[in-house]
């Protein structure tokens, strides 16, 4: 258990992220997503988080800095951007409250993925 996370899924490649979304059945409440995994391959992360149904809020972290512009045009409220290389420790705990901020009678588990 992570942060009242559980259900981590660490997975190294585009390839094994893109199975374990099209074989899984358990949505994630936060999938944390290393944003070179994409920049060799034409795919389009931001288009691919907001519409798969398993993924209910995304952070794409190590967005190179000529991107975070373009990309910070289309903010969408369940995706967050960052330049961060890896987040961990105090920014990954604010990073949460960040994208899932606590609510009244929230469930105590959510599920989280780190790509």
């Amino acid at each position: 258990m992570f942060e009242g996370y559980y259900g981590i899924a660490p997975v190294s490649s585009l390839e094994e992220m893109l199975t374990l979304l099209e074989y899984g059945d358990t949505a994630f409440d936060l999938v944390l997503i290393n944003a070179r995994l994409t920049l060799n391959v034409r795919f389009n992360l931001l288009a691919f988080c907001l519409d798969h149904p398993l993924i209910r809020q995304a952070f794409i972290y190590d967005v190179p800095e000529y991107r975070l512009a373009r990309l910070g045009a289309q903010v969408k409220t369940r995706i967050v951007f960052s330049s961060m290389q890896l987040p961990e420790g105090v920014p990954i705990k604010q990073l949460i409250h960040k994208v899932d901020p606590p609510m009244l009678n929230e469930p105590a588990h959510k599920t989280v993925s780190h790509l």
